[in-house]
């Protein structure tokens, strides 16, 4: 999970390949939910709460940062 962010860090910002970014992100945020979903406790709502909206814009409306191409 910390290597998909850290992935994602580096294409956003230009040291490593833009076009991991959307990947990278919905693997870390993918295997964030994982981990959320096995050690579920009530008040990591809103971990799972952000994850999924974080899914959402990667993967449903195709959003990247401003600057940022693929």
């Amino acid at each position: 999970m910390i290597g998909a962010y850290a992935l994602a860090a580096l294409g956003l910002f230009g040291i490593g390949p833009a076009g991991l970014w959307v990947p990278a992100t919905a693997a870390g945020t993918l295997a964030s939910l994982a981990l959320l979903g096995l050690f579920y406790l009530p008040w990591l709502t809103i971990g799972v709460a952000i994850d999924i909206v974080v899914l959402w814009l990667v993967l449903v409306s195709n959003w990247v940062p401003e600057g940022l191409t693929r």
